[in-house]
């Protein structure tokens, strides 16, 4: 049989065991979470560059945001844009979204690069942009575009062809 200080000794290993099971988990969450947020804080910090090079190019970007007003007062725009990272969902050449006269636009074949920092961009008007049918390539990783709007540039049949097989489920105009 055991005595009174082998189980207490037992019992004191035992919580120690714990305790120390209880920090590795604490130390994995903090380390993963901080990585977490550096990474994402990242991302949205390369986003905002593309969107800025995009924007001084002649787009017009619109955004579709998910982060509770009560988060971002809380806790500021940078924890914002970690957790609830804005997502783009429109781009176009007009302040009105496509409704009025394209504006001067920069925006050709080297612009459509940056759109994969946007994969969610649901609504795209390039119209009066110099895009071409080279740059159209750049646009087979825009899987929930639904509207596209190419009036206005140098794409040609050939290149709307293959972008209609490409994103079967875009309207695209011509």
């Amino acid at each position: 049989m055991r005595d009174h200080g082998q189980l207490a000794q037992e019992k004191r290993e035992k919580r120690r065991r714990w305790a120390r099971r209880f920090v590795a988990v604490l130390l994995t969450c903090f380390v993963g979470g901080a990585a977490l947020m550096t990474w994402s804080t990242w991302s949205q910090s390369q986003r905002r560059a593309v969107a800025d090079t995009l924007t001084s190019a002649g787009a017009v970007l619109r955004y579709d945001s998910t982060c509770p007003d009560w988060f971002l007062d809380t806790f500021g725009e940078t924890a914002a844009y970690a957790f609830f990272p804005q997502r783009a969902t429109s781009l176009s050449t007009s302040p009105a979204g496509g409704s009025e006269a394209p504006v001067p636009s920069h925006l050709n074949d080297e612009s459509l690069k940056l759109l994969k920092w946007f994969p969610r961009l649901e609504s795209l008007d390039l119209r009066g942009s110099d895009v071409t049918d080279e740059g159209l390539k750049h646009l087979n990783s825009l899987k929930r575009l639904n509207h596209l709007d190419l009036r206005e540039t140098s794409v040609t049949e050939h290149g709307v062809a293959w972008l209609e097989r490409t994103l079967p489920g875009a309207e695209i105009k011509r």
